[in-house]
């Protein structure tokens, strides 16, 4: 693409989360690479996953998952919300997919299901989340059906967090008793720990991890001073000056005129806007960087452009690379000022090519091998 506005994907980034995920864990991984990997690009980041021997990936829906075994991924592929119809079974069945069962008519349309085939069972029980998953007074009725099925090889019992973001909120160690108690006597394996459950460690035992935000290098806590592991963030957005104006004072700039210069002003023009995913509501006093030098958005974002202050950075000028989030610019932070959070932001990327980049480098450094003892 000939416009300037990219994501570049730093794959050793990505290797760096990955083994964070690893020491973290004495269990199985599932890399959960749904809505295109989070933005990064789904067949690639499963390439460079398989190829670090994760266990199995998660995506949402069957066109997800098709998607990547057409691609040639032949790791173990989890639906996270199952099947739609009974038409679907057959490309489960075609494809080798994991299913997750999360109600009574999942249920149902499996176990009339013709086939020589044995599956992977995942069954979701809802301990708090209310929202997908049997409720704790009808998972046994179910699982004994399903576990009776002659056509299941292996069964895994999962639930999900609510508040596992929040570790000052007792609710996670609520739905963690909740899921014991509901599956006490059951000799399955079990998944319970999302991103931010792995990182902060709330002693589930998972048999199963399910680690997606904290592969791209996000932190999935909304208090900044939450210590963890340190990630590596994977997306870097960057676009470049496309046109540079003097404004007097009393000039206005974009649509509405939101901003009027107070003193003589410096602007330039980024070709990036809210039809690529950088949204509106980050529109006046949004930072981006320009080099090591920090400056705001000012005006309107509109849909294919944005306007910044460059009247303390001279040397910026058409075709200067600006950085909307990345490496030095956490999108944590860019979250904030959005008003939402930084899942919407990265996974909201569109219109824009991606660069991936990768610098095969799998040292860690001091720092990091003694936090990683720290944490072990």
């Amino acid at each position: 693409m000939s416009r300037p506005a990219k994501a570049i994907i730093h794959l050793d980034a990505l290797r760096h989360n990955f083994y964070v995920a690893r020491k973290l864990t004495k269990g199985k991984i599932v890399g959960v690479v749904k809505n295109n990997a989070y933005g990064h690009g789904a067949v690639e980041i499963s390439r460079i996953l398989e190829k670090e021997g994760i266990d199995a990936l998660a995506v949402a829906c069957t066109e997800e998952a098709v998607e990547l075994r057409e691609a040639g991924i032949q790791t173990e592929i989890l639906l996270l919300e199952g099947f739609f119809s009974s038409k679907e079974l057959s490309l489960i069945e075609k494809y080798r997919f994991t299913p997750l069962l999360h109600c009574t008519e999942q249920v149902d349309m499996f176990l009339k299901f013709k086939t020589n085939q044995a599956f992977n069972i995942w069954i979701k029980i809802d301990t708090g989340m209310n929202r997908l998953g049997f409720m704790p007074e009808k998972f046994l009725s179910h699982y004994l059906k399903i576990k009776a099925c002659p056509h299941v090889k292996k069964i895994v019992l999962a639930t999900h967090f609510a508040r596992a973001d929040e570790p000052d909120n007792p609710y996670t160690c609520e739905q963690i008793k909740c899921f014991r108690q509901v599956t006490q006597g059951q000799k399955e394996e079990v998944s319970l720990s999302n991103s931010a459950a792995l990182l902060y460690n709330y002693g589930t035992h998972d048999d199963w991890v399910r680690p997606g935000l904290m592969l791209t290098g996000v932190s999935p806590f909304k208090r900044r001073q939450i210590e963890h592991p340190p990630l590596k963030p994977v997306m870097e957005l960057t676009s470049e000056i496309i046109a540079v104006k003097e404004l007097n004072p009393g000039m206005s700039v974009g649509y509405g005129g939101s901003f009027v210069a107070r003193k003589k002003t410096r602007t330039g023009v980024v070709a990036i806007g809210y039809g690529d995913g950088y949204p509106v509501t980050l529109s006046a006093n949004a930072p981006v960087l320009i080099g090591h030098c920090r400056t705001v958005v000012i005006g309107r974002v509109s849909m294919d452009t944005l306007i910044i202050d460059l009247t303390d950075i001279p040397q910026a000028n058409i075709g200067t690379k600006v950085t909307l989030w990345g490496p030095r610019l956490a999108v944590n932070e860019i979250a904030r000022y959005a008003g939402t959070i930084p899942y919407a932001l990265i996974s909201g990327i569109q219109r824009i090519s991606r660069e991936y980049v990768d610098l095969k480098s799998t040292a860690l450094t001091a720092e990091i091998q003694l936090k990683y003892q720290q944490c072990n």
